[in-house]
C-alpha cells in the first residue's frame, strides 16, 4: 500500500475515531480491537528505557467492534483514492472472521471509502463477490468494485468526508433484519398448524 492509501486510510480513521468518541459518551458500545504486537529482541542505540522495537504478531479480523441494538456488528474500514476498490484488499483473515460473525448471529460490514464517500456495506452483500473472486471465477472488471458498484451493495453514511456517522444505518439495518426474521418465524408457524 502506498503513502497516498496510507494517508487516505488515516483520514478515515480519525473521522472514526472522532464518532467513535462521540458514540461512547452517549453510552453506545464501540471499540477498535487491538492489534497483538511481539516485542523483539533487537538493541537499538540511544532508545530510551521502557521503549522496545515491535511488529505485528499475528493478524487479526475485523478492526471494530461494537453491540447495537443487542446484536453483535463487526466491521473494517477500507478507504482509497482509486477509482476502484480491489477485492485482494480483503485478506483471507478477515473475510474468515466477518464469515463467523455472520454465522453466529452478528452483523459483518467493510465501511468503504472512495475518496470523500463512505459506504456502509454488509457482508452479506459483499461476501458472494468476494467468494467468486477468491475461487479464481470471475471476468476482467470483477476483481474489483467502483463507487457505484459499492452504492448499489451498501449505504451511504458519509459524504465529503462529513462525519463517518454509522451507528442509524446499522440500527434501521438491524431492526430490519429482525421484521424479517420475525415474519419468516410467523410463516413457518402458520404453515405448521
Amino acid at each position: 500500500m502506498g503513502k497516498k492509501s496510507r494517508n487516505i486510510g488515516a483520514a478515515l480513521e480519525v473521522k472514526l475515531n472522532f464518532v467513535h468518541h462521540r458514540y461512547r459518551n452517549m453510552g453506545r458500545d464501540v471499540t477498535r480491537t487491538p492489534h497483538p504486537v511481539k516485542r523483539l529482541p533487537y538493541k537499538v542505540p540511544g532508545l530510551r528505557r521502557g521503549h522496545y522495537i515491535a511488529c505485528d504478531e499475528a493478524r487479526t479480523g475485523a478492526d471494530y467492534a461494537a453491540t447495537v441494538a443487542g446484536w453483535s456488528v463487526r466491521f473494517d474500514a477500507k478507504a482509497t483514492q482509486a477509482t476502484r476498490f480491489a477485492l485482494k484488499r480483503v485478506q483471507p483473515h478477515l473475510a474468515g472472521h466477518l464469515d463467523r460473525c455472520e454465522e453466529n448471529g452478528g452483523h459483518a460490514a467493510l465501511l468503504i471509502a472512495f475518496n470523500q464517500d463512505a459506504w456502509w456495506t454488509p457482508w452479506s452483500s459483499l461476501k458472494p463477490l468476494y467468494d467468486r473472486w477468491s475461487s479464481g471465477d470471475f471476468q476482467r472488471g470483477q476483481a474489483s468494485l467502483t463507487a457505484q458498484d459499492v452504492s448499489s451493495l451498501g449505504v451511504l453514511v458519509s459524504n465529503r468526508w462529513g462525519a463517518v456517522d454509522w451507528w442509524p444505518i446499522v440500527e434501521n439495518l438491524l431492526e430490519l433484519k429482525r421484521d424479517i426474521a420475525a415474519a419468516e418465524m410467523r410463516t413457518r408457524a402458520c404453515s405448521e398448524e
